[in-house]
């Protein structure tokens, strides 16, 4: 990962990388400092809990909201993947949209948005 985030300096992309858990006021606190952001990328611990806490400390703070494994999965799939709980919740107010690849089973979905929040 470090490696990518130096390509992309390198680019001239303002790219950073910050290591730690997601819901450390800290961590919070500085992603908030160095925003608002194009992309946020939301791909955690995929409980409900942990997404829906991304959601709501990172999702103001991006133009662009990408979320990971969004389906609800069937057996034999992990069924411990719950981020299909808050995707459902959020179609009923975002403007979403869903991307599943050929082969795939938990698809990409995207929430994109012309304000952000500093």
């Amino acid at each position: 990962m470090r490696d990518n985030i130096l390509k992309l300096y390198n680019e001239g992309y303002d790219a950073r990388l910050l290591e730690g858990d997601s819901r450390d006021p800290n961590i919070i606190e500085s992603v908030r400092d160095l925003g608002p952001y194009d992309v946020i990328f939301i791909d955690g611990d995929h409980s409900y809990e942990g997404v829906k806490s991304d959601w709501n400390n990172y999702g103001p703070l991006g133009k662009r909201i990408i979320f990971h494994d969004i389906r609800e999965p069937e057996p034999p799939e992990n069924m411990s993947l719950e981020v299909w709980k808050l995707w459902d919740e959020l179609c009923e107010t975002e403007e979403t949209e869903e991307f599943l690849a050929e082969g795939s089973k938990m698809g990409i979905g995207k929430i994109e948005r012309t304000t952000v929040s500093a």
